[in-house]
Order: C-alpha cells, then sequence, then structure tokens
C-alpha cells in the first residue's frame, strides 16, 4: 500500500508515533461499526460518542479536560446515508487515534490551516486504512469527488486531495471517470426585509452546497460546481425570520423540502422559500409568484 499522493507533516508523524496509534486504532475498532442514531452509543471507550442535533457539521471531535468526545447530528448522518456516515465516524476515531488536538499552532498563526488540513487528510487516511475496500470508502471517493475543488472551510483540504489521500490509503483502484462538470448557479430572490424573510441550506446529492438569505446574513446567490450535467436529488432546510416591534429580526419557523432537478451548464436555479409550503429548488424562470 502506498502514501505517496499526500504527506503529513513531521510534527504530526512525530506525534503519531510518540502516542500509540496501534493501540489506539485496535482500541477504536473495538467500537465498530461507528455509533449512529440507530444505535446506543457506548459508555466507555477511547471516546465518548454523543448525538447532538444543532451541530452544524455531520461529527466533530474535541477533547475535553484531555478525554476526547465525538459529537454528531443524527440528522445530517441520516441525510447521507448509512456509508458514508460510517466513514465519516471513522474519519473521527482517526482524530482520536492520532490525538488531533491542533495545540501546536494558535488559530492565528499563517501556517494553522495547512497544519489543520494535514489533519484532516490524516484522519481521512485513518478511515479508509481502517475501513479496506469497502462501499463505505468507495462512497466517500464518489462524494469528495464531487465536491472537487470545493472546501468546507480554510482548515479542510478540497474535494480533490481528500479523494486521492482516500484512494492511495485504502489502496484501491480509482472509480470509472466521471462526465464533466459543469457550472450553474442558484439564487433567491433579491427583495427587501419587509417584515419576513429566509434563510436557507441547500445540499445536492448529499453534498453541502452552501447557504442561501433573502436577509443578505450571508450569499444571495451560489455559483454552483462540480456536479455532472442531468438529474441530481437535493434537499433544503429553512428558516423564517420576522421582524418584531423593535425592529428586531426574530425566529419565526422553519421548514425542509427535497426533490429532483436536471441541471446543464450555465442554468439558472432559484430556491423558493414560501411561508406555510415546502422549499423548492426550481428554473428561475418557474420560480416567480408572490412570496
Amino acid at each position: 500500500m502506498t502514501t505517496t499522493q499526500w504527506h503529513p507533516s513531521p510534527a504530526a508523524v512525530t506525534r503519531r508515533r510518540r502516542r500509540g496509534l496501534a493501540a489506539l486504532a485496535a482500541g477504536a475498532l473495538a467500537l465498530a461499526p461507528p455509533p449512529l442514531p440507530a444505535q446506543a452509543p457506548p459508555g466507555d471507550g477511547p471516546a465518548r460518542v454523543i448525538p447532538d442535533d444543532t451541530l452544524r457539521d455531520l461529527a466533530r471531535t474535541v477533547f475535553e479536560h484531555g478525554r476526547p468526545t465525538i459529537y454528531y447530528n443524527p440528522a445530517l448522518m441520516a441525510r447521507v446515508g448509512p456509508r458514508l456516515a460510517r466513514f465519516f465516524m471513522a474519519h473521527e476515531y482517526g482524530h482520536v487515534a492520532m490525538r488531533h488536538e491542533s495545540g501546536a499552532l494558535a488559530a492565528g498563526d499563517s501556517g494553522f490551516p495547512a497544519f489543520r488540513q494535514g489533519e484532516e487528510l490524516e484522519a481521512d487516511c485513518y478511515a479508509a486504512e481502517r475501513l479496506g475496500p469497502a462501499d463505505a470508502v468507495r462512497a466517500a471517493v464518489v462524494f469528495f469527488r464531487q465536491m472537487g475543488s470545493f472546501r468546507f472551510d480554510d482548515l479542510h483540504p478540497t474535494g480533490h486531495r481528500r479523494a486521492d489521500a482516500v484512494l492511495a490509503c485504502a489502496d484501491i483502484a480509482a472509480p470509472e471517470p466521471r462526465p464533466a462538470p459543469v457550472a450553474f448557479t442558484v439564487g433567491m430572490p433579491d427583495e427587501p426585509l419587509d417584515g419576513r424573510g429566509c434563510e436557507g441550506d441547500l445540499w445536492i446529492d448529499g453534498v453541502p452546497i452552501g447557504s442561501l438569505s433573502t436577509l443578505r446574513r450571508v450569499a444571495g446567490r451560489l455559483t454552483v460546481r462540480g456536479f455532472a450535467a442531468g438529474a441530481h436529488r437535493y434537499s433544503v432546510t429553512t428558516r423564517f425570520y420576522a421582524l418584531d416591534h423593535g425592529q428586531q429580526i426574530i425566529p419565526a419557523g422553519q421548514s425542509s423540502g427535497a426533490g429532483a432537478i436536471d441541471v446543464g451548464a450555465g442554468d439558472e436555479l432559484a430556491l423558493v422559500c414560501r411561508q406555510g409550503a415546502r422549499p423548492e429548488l426550481l428554473p428561475a424562470a418557474r420560480a416567480s409568484g408572490p412570496r
């Protein structure tokens, strides 16, 4: 098996050896399959595993007083499906096994993003090595390739880098090349805040695309890349807001929806967000109407 596709930093290699990766890995594997919403999290072991439906990420590992805790969002795990959920939980166990506390650098240091990206690749590699050429690993490769050059933030590598790392560490052949990706846009109507507003989080084929808003607190339009032309599944979670008597924005409900959409190069789509109705992703030309 080769891991020449990416190179962890010398500090990360030293840390891995010093803290006994092999022993920690064995402990983590004893908990497989990773605890998901359908299973009760274990009461002991190398890490506590706690569901948290307020978490904006699929999962996150933190070290509290030296003890690792994995928080996961059951709804988001269910959304990506059991294979990807298994991979991402194994990824979190990788952070536990290698004690990724990010203590060597402060968040303000110029090298911090690269340092954290290296940790993410190490955790991906851990998951790929432990799960082997399983469906969960292949699903992760497809997921990361769909992400393409997209990254969740500056602390995470691009989808391309993560797919290459997973393939190398799992020592499996690359899947058949996908059709060439196209670019299209998704927007929301640019309307003034007249006592109401809407924000929505969009996913396509299980990949988080981003947030849209009529409140202009986040983007009003997104350019989406990395998907082939044709049919795709989408899901949307929306949050509604209103103005109280003091002209302060307050929550006014939420909704979710899912469906299918055909996309092509240069298409313009619109996230239709109406109170009392499920949100929809439609061609912009069909999205007109009272809000």
